[in-house]
């Protein structure tokens, strides 16, 4: 009986997580890996408690079947800080962060794309300042400027998810009041 329980419990529990793939290729990749840009967040707040929060993940699968996995989000150290920056009232110091990936997957909006628009916007995303020549470790965080429902870890997973309108990608209007996993699934219902 038991066991029983715990079986129902888990299928439910998959059951009211949401997800969807899109191939974006357009060619085989001569490697024959898979690359994929997941958008994705974690409920408001979380089971942990953490605020809702919304990040993307960068991962790709060698034709052997190694794997590369980073996940980016773009957030602030303090709570305070991030309740003074809505709208902009007082800037916020922020950063782009490796994240801990405490969403499962089926709360991602994922694309698989070709190789290089796959290294394209991890390389302009994680080293935004590669253009001018600077380069950082990527272990210690990126420095930008955030701003609660105006420049915040929703615009910095939206501002990636454009870059793929031109293939198809339906991108809605992200309203103030949207918490990142209801603007998540908006995103994947349009798509």
């Amino acid at each position: 009986m038991r066991v029983v329980l715990i079986t129902f419990a888990f299928l439910l529990m998959s059951a009211s997580a949401i997800g969807k793939t899109i191939n974006l290729r357009n060619k085989s990749d001569s490697d024959g890996g898979v690359r994929e840009i997941s958008f994705c967040a974690r409920p408001s707040p979380a089971t942990t408690g953490l605020p809702g929060h919304a990040f993307v993940v960068f991962a790709q699968t060698a034709l052997g079947g190694k794997s590369k996995f980073r996940a980016i989000g773009h957030t602030v150290f303090s709570v305070g800080d991030a309740i003074l920056s809505y709208k902009g009232i007082i800037p916020a110091n922020g950063a782009l962060v490796n994240e801990n990936y405490t969403a499962i997957k089926q709360e991602c909006l994922t694309v698989q794309v070709n190789a290089s628009e796959f290294e394209t916007t991890y390389l302009d995303t994680t080293q935004p300042l590669a253009v001018l020549g600077i380069k950082f470790d990527e272990k210690h965080p990126i420095q930008k400027s955030y701003s609660l429902s105006e420049n915040d870890c929703m615009d910095f997973m939206l501002n990636i998810a454009n870059r793929y309108k031109v293939k198809g990608i339906n991108i809605p209007k992200r309203n103030q009041s949207d918490l990142p996993l209801p603007y998540l699934r908006k995103l994947i219902e349009a798509n």
